[in-house]
């Protein structure tokens, strides 16, 4: 018997014998197209941070020798490589990119799949850091501040508005890629959420609606992957938006899954100032109830958590690795109690020691990037030379100490350098006029 078909039976079975086809051909091409690249970072073409990694996504698992051995950065970036997972691949530089220097990133053909598929054409693109700017909190004179940009190599540049809000602005922190900044800004009711906005203010988001509660001092954490911030909620008894609030806790938020959750499970640990390690090992904050800074380990391999002791009620500054910080407490020096730099040090003995043996008042360390300088301001006990503390530099590696403020009239106060290692900002005001205003220095 011979079978019939109409015209409309012979198109469809022409449309199903040309998918076929289609199909044996992707099939038997696939590997000649290799292993797909799904993204690159910096992007093609753009002005990224001078503290940007440089990743590339796979579109499927790689053998990481086979492909770390085949990038080529030009001109050369020394750092280390890290695998998020098996199909992005992480370059994060030792020292920041060179702003003004257009890079080029070269991925050589021949990277492996874990299904033996190699990438059949290499890759390469372009990008080139852009300049390091200033964002601060302006105007100094009123309760409703607003984030400014100022560009620290152009004098003669005028300040910018980055970002309003129509209650103010309480603080911010820019992302480790510098692309987006989170900040906190007051509602109506006076309490305040998390938002998240571009480097240039565009495109505001609510991150976190901490309602009936107020949350501040946003701080991500090295790799941009969550944000640790303080919070108050209404106090217990409390059944009005308006009424108290109780002692903060730290949380931490998850940016990709938009979770949050307290970061000490026990609701007895109270604290604020969250502050992470620069190599994202570790967080701490300042124990309200211990009276001390609690230094918690990420590494289920380490010491889980370190109490140290300060009256001050402030976190201090971790060395560049992670493995120490430098904090201040008081001291009684006769019947006169001053400020006193201490380090201690994370490892196995975990020593608690003196970090200088002159009996003046410190505060406010900040350390290098390099690891190489510390930042710091100090006063005479007896005042002679001034009321205000003075910017000094130690060398970590040297133990020479320079001063670098001279005028006694100013309090220098609260450092904090550029990813370069090379400048320092910094705030002071004029001791001897009435209701100064706080000024901004670039060392």
């Amino acid at each position: 018997m011979k079978a019939r078909f109409d015209p409309l039976d012979r198109l469809a079975l022409g449309v199903i014998a040309g998918l076929i086809a289609a199909i044996a051909v992707v099939i038997l091409a696939g590997d000649h197209v290799g292993v797909p690249i799904r993204d690159v970072q910096p992007a093609r073409g753009s002005t990224p941070a001078i503290t940007s990694v440089i990743a590339i996504t796979f579109g499927e698992s790689v053998i990481p020798e086979s492909a770390e051995s085949r990038l080529v950065i030009e001109p050369a970036v020394d750092g280390r490589i890290e695998w998020i997972d098996p199909t992005r691949l992480v370059l994060r530089p030792e020292a920041p990119l060179s702003p003004g220097v257009t890079y080029r990133a070269t991925l050589r053909a021949g990277v492996e799949s874990t299904t033996g598929r190699q990438m059949a054409r290499g890759l390469s693109w372009e990008f080139t850091p852009r300049t390091q700017s200033i964002l601060y909190l302006a105007p100094a004179d009123v309760d409703v501040r607003h984030i400014w940009t100022l560009d620290p190599d152009n004098p003669a540049a005028s300040p910018e508005t980055v970002y309003s809000a129509p209650y103010g602005v309480i603080d911010f922190a820019p992302s480790p890629d510098g692309e987006q900044i989170a900040l906190t800004q007051y509602t109506e009711q006076m309490l305040s959420n998390i938002w998240l906005i571009k480097r240039d203010g565009s495109d505001p988001k609510l991150l976190l609606d901490c309602n009936p509660g107020l949350c501040t001092t946003p701080t991500w954490s090295p790799d941009g992957q969550l944000i640790a911030d303080q919070r108050q909620e209404p106090a217990p008894g409390s059944s009005s938006m308006a009424g108290p609030l109780g002692p903060s806790r730290v949380w931490i938020l998850d940016m990709e899954t938009k979770e949050t959750a307290p970061l000490m499970q026990d609701n007895q640990v109270l604290g604020f100032s969250p502050t992470w390690s620069p190599d994202g090992s570790r967080i701490a904050f300042f124990d309200s109830n211990g009276g001390a800074i609690r230094i918690l380990s990420l590494d289920p391999a380490r010491s889980s958590s370190i109490l140290l002791s300060s009256l001050m009620g402030e976190v201090g500054a971790f060395s560049p690795d992670g493995g120490s910080m430098i904090y201040t407490d008081l001291q009684q020096v006769g019947q006169q109690y001053y400020a006193q730099f201490w380090i201690a040090r994370f490892d196995e003995e975990q020593a608690v020691t003196r970090l200088f043996d002159e009996p003046f008042e410190e505060q406010w360390p900040a350390w290098s990037p390099d690891g190489k300088l510390l930042a710091f301001g100090r006063r005479a006990l007896d005042r002679q030379g001034g009321r205000g503390h003075q910017f000094w530099l130690h060398g970590t590696l040297t133990g020479e100490r320079t001063r670098v403020t001279t005028d006694t009239r100013y309090n220098n106060l609260v450092f904090l350098w550029d990813a370069t290692s090379s400048r320092v900002l910094f705030r002071r005001f004029n001791l001897e006029i009435n209701y100064p205003q706080s000024e901004l220095w670039l060392y």
